[in-house]
């Protein structure tokens, strides 16, 4: 957790300045995490279609629950996706309010999990969700959650933060049992590591917070290299 005086600073210039934060999600997680800093802001989910962004590029497939990158260069198409559906996101928020005459700045964020060429999003049933924690199942990956910011200007300003993740060698019982707690929906990789998907890890490298959707260190950056 960051030193609270540097959160209390930021929260003063805000409101000094009158700046309007907009949380581009509905995500009781990314809106929990937010919260810590005490910063004010007005969640205003974005309405972005991220399946069929995804569907209309030609450099990667659905093979079941998982997308597979076609190139070489796999990674890079990774972050890249991810950090374009983070904006993508912003953007949209930011042409509902951008009459507005007070200073505004729009924050977003999306968590992708990959592991070579294979990327997942969230399940939409199942049978997706067992897929996935079973492709899951003793490996360790790479979860990467792209931080965007958008102010009045349409200043555009992204930051990536990636976090290796392991998961013990899983059973397909107890992938099963976890997936009828339902709390692998509406979760990247179809699991939450906050909760009883707690459970599935073996070690976690680098910033917990990423993992659940929204890292502070992130937005504290964003934060100041938008000038507040």
């Amino acid at each position: 957790m960051e030193d609270i005086s540097i959160l209390d600073k930021f929260d003063e210039d805000i409101t000094k300045q009158k700046i309007s934060i907009y949380l581009a999600s509905n995500s009781p997680r990314r809106k929990w995490i937010l919260n810590k800093t005490g910063l004010k802001f007005t969640s205003m989910p974005s309405e972005f279609n991220e399946d069929q962004f995804l569907e209309n590029l030609t450099s990667i497939k659905k093979q079941g629950a998982l997308w597979y990158v076609l190139q070489n260069n796999h990674k890079d198409l990774i972050h890249e996706i991810c950090t374009n559906l983070a904006i993508q996101k912003a953007l949209m928020v930011w042409e509902k309010i951008k009459t507005d005459s007070n200073q505004f700045i729009v924050l977003s964020a999306d968590t992708l999990i990959y592991y070579n060429q294979y990327f997942l999003t969230k399940p939409t049933n199942k049978t997706e969700a067992f897929e996935m924690l079973k492709f899951l199942s003793g490996k360790t990956h790479t979860v990467i959650t792209s931080h965007c910011v958008v102010n009045q200007d349409k200043m555009i300003i992204t930051k990536d933060i990636m976090t290796l993740v392991t998961f013990r060698k899983l059973t397909e019982w107890e992938i099963s049992s976890y997936i009828e707690t339902n709390e692998p929906f509406d979760k990247a990789g179809a699991y939450a590591i906050q909760g009883e998907g707690a459970f599935l890890i073996d070690t976690v490298v680098g910033d917990y917070l990423n993992v659940i959707g929204l890292s502070l260190n992130a937005v504290l950056f964003l934060l100041k290299e938008i000038k507040i």
